[in-house]
């Protein structure tokens, strides 16, 4: 799909979603991408080894996928963060997310506006008391599609997890600033809250099989984004 329709200076409304095995391509994904810019700084998390790589490759799948879709200029820019910890392109006209689990990814770019991304693989949950119902109660109330895992507690609960990392990431707030806003203590307000939270945006939950969780924050009048299994080529890549 061409990036731009004709008009000089104007872009295609359009997210792009990529779900990355890391460690099938992982030879091909540490040779991409310049060292430099595989250590670029990063926001504090707790990280093992797995983990450090697995963020490595999808950041390198990230650039892939914009250099198909905008051009090696961008691919090359070295990433910026918000003081929330957001990853930036400044002066591309794109917006990027990523999220890793379990050695996956999933990577996305936009023109539609900002995005954020999040995935789970399953696991078991150890959040107990009234933090988890508040919490699903949120997710619930962002989208009018059913949360995912009914018969399953921990796979409903990471379903509502990721649409609320989702939705923190295309805000730009953070985790840390949508649970503020969404005042989780005051469980009569939970869905006024949340639906405010929403503001501009709209939730997709993705169909992605084998379990996985994902969720996609977007504008609300962006086009649906499909996601697509990521190779090499550019019709994978972009």
């Amino acid at each position: 799909m061409p990036l731009s329709d004709g008009t000089p200076g104007r872009r295609v409304p359009r997210v792009e979603v990529r779900l990355v095995d890391l460690a099938r391509y992982a030879s091909t994904l540490e040779s991409a991408v310049p060292p430099v810019l595989h250590s670029e700084p990063q926001p504090d998390a707790p990280a093992t080894d797995a983990r450090s790589r697995d963020a490595r490759l999808a950041r390198a799948a990230l650039r892939l996928l914009v250099r198909a879709i905008a051009g090696e200029a961008h691919a090359a820019q070295p990433l910026a963060r918000t003081p929330a910890g957001k990853p930036m392109l400044p002066g591309s006209g794109l917006e990027i997310s990523l999220s890793h689990s379990g050695g996956l990814a999933l990577v996305a770019v936009s023109t539609a506006g900002a995005i954020g991304v999040d995935l789970e693989c399953p696991r078991t949950v150890t959040l107990d008391g009234w933090r988890r119902p508040a919490l699903e109660a949120a997710a619930a109330a962002l989208s009018p599609a059913p949360l995912a895992g009914v018969a399953d507690t921990d796979a409903r609960f990471l379903a509502a997890w990721v649409r609320l990392e989702a939705l923190a990431k295309a805000r730009g707030d953070g985790i840390a600033g949508l649970l503020h806003a969404l005042e989780i203590r005051e469980p009569a307000r939970l869905a006024l809250a949340a639906r405010a939270a929403l503001g501009g945006f709209r939730i997709d939950d993705l169909c992605l099989g084998g379990g996985l969780l994902g969720a996609l924050a977007l504008p609300a009048d962006a086009p649906p984004a499909a996601v697509r299994p990521f190779t090499t080529t550019a019709d994978g890549a972009g």
